[in-house]
């Protein structure tokens, strides 16, 4: 470092802020803490954190110009590995341009050059499960059902366009399924380079001894060329799973007093999509026969909704309704109309009391007279 900038330098710190995408290691791959030291050849380095970023900090009283072998300078030295969130890419700088410097009273006197590295892609898609009722839309959009199952860690910076998506099939959040289905994403990482040096407008050759090692930016940043095997074109896939709940409806029928054998009770039921009953959806019928071994009728696989079941008296007119005529109740929603994807079961009940009917029977009699001209 002293090298060049051609002067001795006195209470130096250098500093090398790395890149949120690695993590700085020990020579066994653990992951140093904030506070650890570390420690290759003469130099030992501590690992600190500041508003900019995570970085090692050497502090040389004096660094004389001069090579290494004539025990001057300065070469410092450390392990990083990628995170276990970073997919991957090719030549990705492992420092931040700039910040990384030698700073002398707290000011920075030179920048520090930046290294480049490839990084093998791991992209893993993971699976996905969302419970929805009957009737319900689809809760998640392509997008962000993608975000959740393939999380891209937004500090990383990916590069444009490396990242692409397939579902198959498509789907909106108004499909609203049937029955329990799965959609497919596929994602395809490409390689494409965090830094481009084609664009020779901007990037200058580096060269060293007459070996090209790097280049330098038009505004200053040097980075060497990169390091390791080339990350190529991977794909993987998993699975978005709806699961479709159902609900149930019990209508429940009491008769007070004598009943005729399988008297038929009959229910108009009108289904609307909330709670403030803004539309109906649909209106059906149910008859429950009441004998002495049933009186209730269960209605399955019902979809979300607030239920209204009215008992039609004129199917039933030998007995006198008490109570409510009208009765309601939830499908996959509370009372108050909020979702409740765990309420599955609905019930109802309505009470009769027969009536007194006064029949002709064989002690009554009616007189009838007749007048006029025969």
């Amino acid at each position: 470092i002293a090298s060049e900038t051609g002067q001795t330098l006195e209470n130096v710190a250098i500093r090398d802020y790395i890149d949120p995408r690695f993590n700085i290691v020990n020579a066994s791959g653990d992951v140093l803490n904030i506070g650890d030291s570390i420690t290759i050849g003469a130099e030992t380095g501590t690992i600190r954190q500041d508003a900019n970023g995570i970085y090692i900090e050497w502090i040389k009283a004096k660094i004389e110009p001069g090579t290494l072998a004539q025990g001057k300078g300065f070469s410092g030295s450390f392990y990083i590995k990628p995170k276990s969130d970073f997919i991957g890419g090719n030549v990705i700088p492992t420092n931040i341009a700039n910040l990384s410097a030698i700073y002398v009273g707290g000011q920075s006197i030179a920048s520090l050059p930046n290294p480049t590295v490839n990084v093998p892609f791991k992209l893993d898609v993971s699976d996905l499960t969302d419970d929805i009722f009957l009737g319900e839309g689809i809760l998640k959009s392509q997008t962000e059902a993608q975000n959740n199952m393939l999380i891209l860690n937004p500090d990383y910076s990916y590069p444009a366009g490396f990242m692409a998506y397939n579902w198959n099939p498509g789907f909106t959040t108004d499909v609203k399924p049937t029955g329990n289905t799965s959609y497919t994403l596929t994602a395809t990482a490409s390689p494409y380079n965090y830094i481009d040096f084609s664009n020779t407008s901007v990037w200058t050759p580096l060269i060293k001894d007459s070996v090209l090692i790097g280049y330098t930016k038009s505004t200053g940043e040097s980075y060497y060329l990169p390091v390791g095997n080339g990350a190529t074109q991977i794909s993987s896939s998993g699975a978005y799973n709806i699961r479709v709940r159902t609900g149930s409806l019990s209508i429940t029928k009491y008769v007070n007093g004598t009943c005729n054998p399988n008297q038929t009770f009959v229910f108009e039921i009108k289904q609307y999509d909330d709670a403030a009953k803004t539309n109906l959806i649909r209106t059906f019928y149910e008859t429950i026969r009441v004998d002495n071994s049933n009186n209730s009728k269960m209605i399955i696989s019902l979809p979300k909704g607030y239920y209204e079941v009215k008992e039609l008296a004129d199917w039933s007119w030998q007995y006198d309704i008490n109570g409510a005529q009208i009765a309601s109740e939830t499908l996959g929603m509370n009372a108050n109309g909020t979702r409740n994807i765990g309420k599955t079961t609905a019930s109802v009940s309505f009470e009769n009391t027969s009536k007194i009917i006064e029949y002709l029977n064989s002690i009554d009699w009616v007189i009838n007279r007749f007048s006029g001209d025969e």
